[in-house]
């Protein structure tokens, strides 16, 4: 939709089980912001969606997502665009993100 992108990843192979959460990171111009998705135990085996919502329309969107252990260890995707559409463009995709082989440290 002009205000929302849909952001789809496979849990990390490094993950072995252990992340708690994720953090969608989104940045356009100089503003970045980060959404956090919970995830439950079941999640790990399957796709996880999420959706980013209250975008401004016609915007290309750097994305990333991170992902924290109960360790604070944390793996880094690949960062992506996307551009929401026009206010009169009707059209709804959904982008997918891929991790790294490695993981990264903050």
């Amino acid at each position: 939709t002009p205000e929302s992108i849909k952001v789809a990843w496979s849990p990390s192979i490094k993950a072995n089980g252990q992340y708690v959460n994720y953090e969608i990171h989104y940045q356009t111009e100089n503003i970045i912001e980060v959404s956090m998705i919970p995830t439950s135990r079941r999640q790990f085996s399957r796709k996880i969606n999420a959706e980013l919502k209250n975008l401004k329309p016609s915007k290309s969107y750097k994305i990333w997502i991170v992902a924290k252990t109960k360790s604070s260890k944390t793996s880094k995707s690949e960062i992506i665009t996307a551009r929401t559409v026009r206010k009169n463009e009707l059209e709804e995709f959904t982008v997918l993100v891929t991790f790294a082989d490695l993981p990264h440290r903050f």
